[in-house]
């Protein structure tokens, strides 16, 4: 709840795709202009 009060969030579900995880990682800079952060959150084990 904290985290949402500063900035914006996107929380992703994904289940292992590696090319839209990239993305989001290689866009992260973006992200981090406007003041977001991107959670991910996956089903696969560790």
């Amino acid at each position: 709840q904290e985290l949402s009060k500063s900035m914006h969030v996107i929380l992703k579900h994904y289940i292992l795709h590696v090319a839209e995880i990239t993305a989001f990682s290689d866009r992260y800079s973006e992200f981090e202009k406007l003041n977001t952060e991107v959670l991910g959150v996956s089903v696969d084990s560790v």
